[in-house]
């Protein structure tokens, strides 16, 4: 996590800045302590812009259970701009949202990273009635002017929710910090702080929060839009400095209440050996740290250490998963490059060709992802905000300490609608031979406790 973001705004002149509404406080105090009191302060209100106003129809097989209804309450408090939702993956904060959109009624701004665009897009189609042609995705600076354009000319008629992607709104960000009132120059119309006016936008969810919270931190100071919704299961940042950041951008007061923590997932460790791997084969050279994508370089150097290592994990897959699939059942397997990810689904398909294999990984087709029996991939791609219906068993192959990826790992496994009484279950795996692969396991305790259902580690030969 870099910690050289910047935490404040510039105005259109130049010549002052935007701080977040929740440091107006701070401020205030350490100007009386250099004797400046409030009465000296001159405070001016912007007023809210007004929105598109339109109509949502949550599709009726969709009820809301109790808890999501006292979140969509909470998520409603008309003194809080801002709402945090840090509701465990599987229990519906999309649906949520989408239904405290519904009661809102204006046009909306989904906010994410284009590798959820499937997601959110699949999502408003099958919550609202008749949405098809109701949402466009904006993706590059030249589609994000357009849409600019096409907001000042009152052009939107008909579009009431568009997902923008984080890395395009980035961009504007920086050329508005960059350029100020000249922005035009470079085709915006309009700079960030006017940006939802231009639009007229009154809502706006920001989904995997945990991602990128210093973007949505400058995003949030350049924001005057009614009410934002910020969505995420693991909102840990693994940076201490950007929490305190991001504490200070919802605060205590914007979250919402959630239903105690419902634990339905086994968890295995499992311990494998590899006695004559050598530290090079792991370690990064100068820093002496462990990277896994350098274990799987190395390895696939190696014919034959690589065979033993495609037949393990052809063992586990089929005494966890191949031996007692069920129809619509699904496996995903977790790597760290796209070179040993491409070997080993050809390695896979050679051992199961009547079941469909196939890597996930930039570019692949989300559609295939729904549809897949075994899917290879990565952490980035397909371990954190991708929902795979019937999943039922993740296999975890790269080792990681991070926290908040191996919550967001966990939930990827959902209760399965079409089998209840199956419990699905994480593996991983841990080279007992790798000091750092053993130390994360260690620490795997402590990332699942009160997540996991069971945890236990088991050896393989």
């Amino acid at each position: 996590m870099v910690t050289k973001k910047k935490y404040y705004g510039i105005t259109e002149d130049r010549r002052s800045i935007f701080i977040h509404r929740n440091s107006f406080p701070i401020l205030v105090k350490h100007l009386a302590n250099i004797n400046i009191p409030m009465e000296k302060i001159n405070v001016i209100d912007i007023p809210l812009v007004e929105a598109h106003k339109t109509e949502y129809i949550v599709k009726s097989k969709y009820q809301l259970y109790d808890y999501q209804e006292i979140i969509r309450e909470d998520i409603l408090r008309p003194h809080l701009a801002s709402a945090r939702v840090d509701l465990q993956t599987g229990k519906g904060k999309t649906l949520t949202s989408l239904s405290t959109a519904s009661v809102i009624g204006e046009r909306m701004v989904i906010m994410v990273p284009p590798k959820y665009f499937g997601i959110w897009e699949k999502a408003l189609t099958d919550t609202y009635e008749d949405f098809g042609i109701r949402y466009i995705t904006i993706s590059g600076s030249a589609e994000l002017q357009m849409l600019i354009n096409r907001g000042i000319e009152n052009d939107l008629d008909g579009i009431d929710a568009i997902i923008i992607s984080n890395v395009t709104y980035r961009a504007y960000i920086d050329a508005f910090e960059r350029l100020g009132d000249q922005i035009h120059t470079v085709g915006y119309s309009a700079p960030p702080p006017r940006f939802h006016e231009a639009l007229k936008v009154g809502l706006q969810i920001n989904d995997e929060i945990q991602e990128d919270p210093g973007l949505l931190f400058r995003i949030d100071i350049y924001s005057n839009v009614k009410k934002q919704i910020y969505l995420s299961a693991t909102p840990f940042t693994g940076n201490d400095y950007v929490t305190k950041m991001i504490d200070l951008m919802l605060p205590p007061e914007t979250a919402v209440r959630l239903p105690s923590y419902d634990s339905y997932i086994n968890v295995v460790g499992v311990l494998y050996s590899e006695s004559e791997i050598k530290s090079k084969d792991y370690l990064t050279p100068f820093k002496n740290t462990y990277n896994h994508a350098r274990y799987e370089t190395e390895m696939m150097k190696n014919p034959k250490r690589l065979l033993r290592y495609n037949q393990m994990l052809g063992r586990i897959l089929h005494g966890q998963f191949i031996v007692d699939k069920l129809p619509e059942q699904k496996a995903l397997v977790l790597c760290a490059t796209v070179a040993f990810i491409n070997q080993l689904v050809e390695f896979l398909q050679g051992l199961h060709p009547d079941l469909a294999i196939n890597e996930h990984v930039s570019g692949s087709p989300f559609a295939r992802l729904m549809t897949n029996d075994i899917t290879v991939s990565t952490i980035k791609s397909s371990g954190t905000g991708v929902d795979i219906a019937n999943l039922r068993e993740v296999i975890l192959a790269q080792a990681t300490d991070s926290k908040k990826d191996n919550i967001q790992i966990l939930g990827r496994l959902r209760k399965l609608k079409l089998y209840p009484d199956v419990i699905p279950r994480l593996t991983y795996l841990v080279c007992q031979n790798i000091p750092q692969h053993c130390s994360y396991a260690r620490n795997k305790v402590q990332h699942f406790l009160g997540k996991a259902k069971n945890m236990v580690m088991k050896r393989i030969s």
